[in-house]
């Protein structure tokens, strides 16, 4: 067993101690996600289904250019003391 399964199995089982003495609802259960949709994916996607290189790059550069942005406040530390290369 790899340490990855037995760290996992080990989590099993203290949820399961845990829910025997507390009386808590805790449950490990496995979810399913979808990878994200990227565009080297979203071409390859394509690419099996249009022939003409021409269409798949007009709908690349559309999406591309179309998609949506979103902005969003961010405070970040600047160090006064970068070395400059």
């Amino acid at each position: 067993m790899s340490s990855k399964e037995e760290f996992v199995e080990n989590i099993k089982q203290w949820v399961i101690c845990d829910n025997q003495i507390n009386n808590c609802t805790l449950k490990y259960c496995e979810k399913k996600e979808y990878t994200p949709l990227t565009f080297n994916y979203i071409k390859d996607c394509l690419t099996k289904i249009i022939d003409n290189d021409d269409d798949i790059e007009y709908i690349m550069k559309y999406l591309k250019e179309n998609r949506e942005i979103k902005v969003f406040s961010d405070i970040r530390k600047n160090s006064e003391n970068k070395t400059q290369l």
